[in-house]
């Protein structure tokens, strides 16, 4: 004699588990992560937007070196005018500062901090104590 096998969850719990994966992709909402622009999207971040006439370089950045762009043009004086579209890649557009306007630092304050911080000492190792 076979028996159906003993639930152990009330259908009422039952049917709420079938339908939470469904309920939380419907909340989750959309994501900001590299989503196209819509229809008529005329990207504002160009060297000839951003910069108005002042020299001006462009710079393909990415999540795996997010930082790269400011690491390579920073310490040249430039300053990051936009940033372009995306989570994952852009495009960052680096101008010289314009004239009357504070110069741009040589670099971040925490690569100039990192130079200025003496690598650590050695520990010495402590006596051994006890009886000898």
């Amino acid at each position: 004699m076979t028996h159906a096998p003993a639930t152990v969850f009330p259908p009422r719990l039952r049917r709420f588990a079938a339908l939470l994966p469904f309920l939380v992709l419907a909340l989750a909402g959309p994501t900001r992560a590299d989503i196209p622009p819509p229809k008529g999207y005329v990207e504002t971040c160009t060297p000839e937007r951003a910069c108005a006439g002042r020299a001006a370089v462009s710079c393909r950045g990415s999540f795996r070196d997010a930082d790269g762009c400011q690491k390579q043009f920073e310490p040249q004086g430039l300053v990051r005018a936009c940033r372009t579209r995306g989570a994952s890649v852009w495009t960052e557009v680096w101008c010289k500062p314009a004239p009357g306007s504070a110069p741009a630092p040589a670099a971040s304050e925490a690569a100039r901090a990192a130079s200025r911080t003496p690598a650590p000492a050695a520990i010495p190792a402590a006596p051994a104590s006890g009886p000898r």
